[in-house]
């Protein structure tokens, strides 16, 4: 489970990556999200 909103906002990033097959860029709906790096979603 996730409690912590930054935690489900790095989820939701993920999985929008995952979805799109865009792994260059992070989006947060349909926002791109510059405050983390794209490789911080990988692990």
């Amino acid at each position: 489970m996730i409690y912590i909103l930054d935690e489900a906002k790095n989820a939701e990033c993920a999985r929008e990556m995952l979805v799109s097959g865009n792994y260059v860029g992070s989006y947060f709906n349909g926002q791109l999200r510059t405050d983390k790096p794209p490789l911080h979603y990988f692990f």
